[in-house]
């Protein structure tokens, strides 16, 4: 499949440059829990996004799994500050809060094995 008007780009999620009703889809991922307001980034995205549009927001659930602590450290080494930590229901209520529904849940696993490429 080609999509040919698709585009990316950074910005600050808590003030977006972007008329109402811009986007079809957005894309947060891996990001809400360490942002200092994650309630702005929502309404933001809300305003954002057309009726009806599709937001795409893979997370860490750090209250959840096995190795949540190890990975919890690691996330400080590198630098990165948690802001916030939920459960499934936590985010799922959260999302919900800002007009959103969780149509799909997919959960993925963080376990020992080789290092991707990408990570060495």
């Amino acid at each position: 499949m080609r999509i040919h008007s698709s585009s990316f780009e950074t910005a600050d999620a808590v003030a977006l440059s972007y008329s109402h009703e811009k986007f079809d889809c957005v894309l947060i991922a891996n990001a809400l829990h360490i942002m200092p307001k994650p309630d702005e980034v929502m309404k933001e995205i809300y305003r954002v996004l057309k009726p009806n549009g599709t937001l795409f927001a893979p997370t860490f659930l750090w209250k959840e799994g096995k190795q949540r602590k190890m990975i919890k450290s690691l996330m400080s080494i590198l630098g990165f500050k948690m802001y916030q930590e939920w459960d499934k229901k936590e985010f799922e209520d959260f999302i919900k809060e800002y007009g959103f529904s969780v149509v799909e849940w997919n959960c993925a696993s963080i376990y020992a094995g080789k290092v991707p490429d990408i990570l060495s």
